[in-house]
């Protein structure tokens, strides 16, 4: 896969699809996109994660967003984040206390 034009911060891929933060802090998707995975939200973020067919994503206020296919159980709750990561089945997420919350 080829990144489209721009310069980016940070990159995230998935098994077959890609999300990078620009350096505006806006989302580009690309690759396969079969659960929307590839089709990123609007807004401003700090930081994106793969999973296999989902990606998380962390806003500057510390809210977390995730679109594509997600496992059951793996809705982020409405805290705030530091850092977050995923895999295929399980997402977590640190907390500026530096307590850690499964996200599934």
């Amino acid at each position: 896969m080829n990144l489209p034009p721009g310069f980016y911060r940070k990159v995230a891929c998935g098994s077959d699809h890609t999300v990078a933060i620009r350096y505006d802090g806006t989302l580009v998707g690309w690759g396969n996109d079969d659960a929307n995975q590839a089709t990123p939200p609007a807004g401003v973020y700090t930081q994106v994660v793969a999973g296999r067919k989902h990606f998380l994503a962390l806003r500057p206020d510390g809210t977390v967003l995730r679109w594509g296919n997600m496992p059951l159980g793996s809705t982020p709750p409405p805290d705030a984040f530091v850092q977050i990561d995923t895999n295929d089945f399980q997402s977590i997420g640190l907390r500026a206390d530096g307590s850690v919350v499964t996200l599934g």
